[in-house]
This record gives C-alpha cells, sequence and structure tokens, in this order.
C-alpha cells in the first residue's frame, strides 16, 4: 500500500544514522488541547495497560496509522474494533470533540523515545518498557501498528494543532444518510480530523484502499 506525502515521508536522521518518523502525532480531546496551550506542555500520563510501568505522552506515525491501526481489528464484548476507532473512542469518552496534534521528532529527545508492537501478544518486558524508538523499523518491515511513547513533557510551542473532529455530529450525519458502520466511522472521523492540511492527500488514498488492505485479527 502505497501511502506517501512530503509532510512525513522523510524520517529524522539521528547521530547514530539510524531513521525516526519525521514527525509523530498525537489525538486528545478539544478540552484536553485547550489544557495544554494553557500549560505550555503536553503532560505524560499513565500506560493503559494495567501491567505496564510506562508513563509519557502516547503518539502515532501517520503512515504506519493508516496502514496498520485503521486494518487492525481486535474483539471485544461490544463487537470487532479497530485500534484507530478503540483510540478516537478513548479520546472522546468525555469530549466528544477532538484534536490531532502533529509533533516533530527533531525537538525530542531520541533517549527518552520508545516504541512497541500495539496489542501483540509479546513478553510482559516489552509491553512495560517498550523498546528504543531506533528499532522502530524492526516493527515496521513485520507490519505492525507501532506505538511510540514519549517519556518527558512536550513543549506546547513546537506543536502544531492540524485539524479537528466533532464525533458526535460525525455519528449523526452517519445515521441520517444510512451510512453508519465502524469502518466508515473511523474514515469520517480521519477526513474531518485532517481535513485540509498536508496530510490529507495521504488519507484520502487510505479511504481508497483501505478495503483491499484490511485484515482481521483476533485478540
Amino acid at each position: 500500500m502505497q501511502v506517501c506525502n512530503d509532510t512525513y515521508k522523510n524520517s529524522f536522521i539521528t547521530s547514530k544514522g539510524k531513521k525516526i518518523p519525521r514527525y509523530l502525532y498525537h489525538v486528545t480531546s478539544e478540552k484536553n488541547y485547550n489544557s495544554i496551550m494553557k500549560d505550555g506542555i503536553i503532560k505524560t500520563s499513565p500506560d493503559a495497560y494495567s501491567e505496564s510501568n510506562l508513563d509519557g505522552v502516547f503518539l502515532f506515525e501517520l503512515k504506519n496509522f493508516l496502514k496498520h491501526w485503521c486494518n487492525t481489528w481486535y474483539s471485544t464484548y461490544e463487537g470487532w474494533y479497530t485500534i484507530a476507532l478503540a483510540l478516537f473512542s478513548r479520546c472522546a469518552y468525555r469530549d466528544p470533540k477532538i484534536v490531532v496534534l502533529r509533533i516533530p521528532t527533531k525537538n525530542l529527545d531520541t533517549k527518552d523515545l520508545r516504541c512497541r508492537v500495539e496489542l501483540d501478544k509479546m513478553p510482559d518486558a516489552h509491553i512495560k518498557n517498550g523498546d528504543t524508538a531506533l528499532n522502530q523499523k524492526h516493527y515496521t518491515r513485520n507490519r505492525r501498528p507501532i506505538e511510540y511513547i514519549y517519556q518527558k513533557v512536550i513543549p506546547a510551542n513546537i506543536v502544531k494543532k492540524v485539524g479537528n473532529a466533532d464525533i458526535d455530529k460525525i455519528v449523526d450525519n452517519m445515521l441520517e444518510t444510512n451510512t453508519y458502520s465502524r469502518d466508515n466511522y473511523t474514515r469520517q472521523i480521519l477526513k474531518a480530523l485532517f481535513k485540509s492540511s498536508p496530510e490529507e492527500n495521504a488519507v484520502n488514498i487510505f479511504e481508497k484502499l483501505s478495503e483491499k488492505y484490511k485484515k482481521t485479527v483476533q485478540y
């Protein structure tokens, strides 16, 4: 699946000659975004995994997100969800308005940036501590959904708000047009979040190709 955009296709090259993504993204509620702007930082938070000891700012890379987070499904008591939809639902739990932020990795300290395979059956040590982000290529090569964790606060002055989405309005519109499905729900959120941004082209390509590359994985 070719998803390419000048905003993120070039990687930031570290002094060791290994690559990490040039940009990472963070989704949060509009209420939290306003707090970020007021406080001047994105604060760290505990890991959603109860067995994890990681605190940090949890991030994703767009190409990997579109290819793997949006196409990897897992089973819950409510039915099947993609990892992407689970993230959006969690962010909108108390506030239906969400935003996506772009963060350049050149402004982050690489030694504090970790990565891990999201929702995979990895050893406990990997789930708890992740791996150095310099090793991300090993997981990308295996076509895995990757989550990044930055273990320090992130200054708000390096963060760029890319776009926003109103979850309630998206659901209402799909119900009115009889187009509701969990897959379409994810697509409509992505289209809203990245509307009129440099990333929009990548999202549009994903929408056209997602059916072809959809995979179902039960956890």
